[in-house]
């Protein structure tokens, strides 16, 4: 685009003339590199928010990686702990030795019956008590409020005695002799130690070196090797661990020990 301007002079008689150019392209040029300058700002802007969001994102994964890192430590130590109780559980340590029970856990045993045999008649005598004063109660005058709280007291003595003397009965019920020996049940299987804990022990006259069957065909042997009271820890000896699962019945059939000669001798249960 271009511009004439005509002056014209006063005296001089002479004409002056001044032309302006606007060239339409360069404006264009010009709004649009004022456009490019603001998004560029922008763009600068959200790019330094992003930087910024993303060092905190570098931060919170730092954290994460480090509370990650405790939780391993502490789910390593959790399992290490746990590993350790099933290899006490089946009377075999780290090493893997077979640790026997010795007297002063048989003198714990003897005395734990002890105690629970004395604890039952504590517990049968609180009960007694506890019905003989509830009968008292409905005798004495006394305000409703004061017997609600006796009663409520009596209640919780009473149902604690009774719970106590459940839990000795089930010990002292526990079956005994032959039939009690030759059937069970598979406890736990711990396929990483190759050991099958067995719902038999030393109460029902289990023993190390006795052979359980399990699986549908019997085809799946243990060897007893390690007993405790009410649990016994068990090697497979034929078929394989995978095959076995918690809740398997196992049936006692040949076992094994050695006679004096030092050979060993089959020798089976009877009936």
């Amino acid at each position: 685009m271009v511009l004439h301007a005509l002056e014209g002079g006063h005296g001089g008689g002479g004409d002056s003339g001044v032309t302006v150019t606007i060239r339409s392209a360069d404006a264009q040029r010009l709004r649009e590199l004022t456009r490019l300058r603001e998004e560029t700002g922008l763009a600068a802007e959200a790019v330094k928010r992003l930087e910024l969001e993303n060092e905190s994102l570098r931060e919170e994964k730092a954290e994460l990686r480090a509370e990650l890192f405790e939780i391993k430590e502490k789910f390593a130590k959790q399992n290490a702990n746990y590993r350790q109780l099933q290899l006490w559980l089946a009377g075999v340590p780290a090493e893997g030795a077979v640790r026997k029970s010795g007297r002063r856990e048989e003198r714990l045993l003897q005395a734990m019956g002890e105690v629970s045999k004395d604890g039952s008649a504590l517990a049968l005598s609180a009960v007694s008590f506890c019905e003989q004063v509830q009968q008292l109660l409905k005798e004495l005058p006394i305000g409703k409020v004061r017997q609600a709280e006796i009663q409520l007291q009596l209640d919780g003595l009473s149902k604690d005695a009774r719970r106590f003397i459940a839990l000795t009965e089930s010990g002292e019920t526990v079956a005994k002799g032959i039939d009690a020996l030759r059937t069970c049940r598979i406890l736990a299987v711990n396929r990483e130690l190759s050991i099958v804990v067995l719902s038999v022990g030393s109460v029902k006259g289990a023993f190390a070196g006795m052979i359980y069957r399990v699986g549908k065909d019997r085809q799946i042997q243990l060897r007893v090797v390690s007993v405790r009271p009410y649990a016994a820890a068990a090697e497979v000896v034929k078929g394989t661990i995978g095959d076995l699962a918690p809740g398997m019945e196992a049936v006692a059939g040949e076992s094994r020990e050695s006679d004096t000669s030092g050979t060993v001798v089959p020798v089976r249960t009877s009936n």
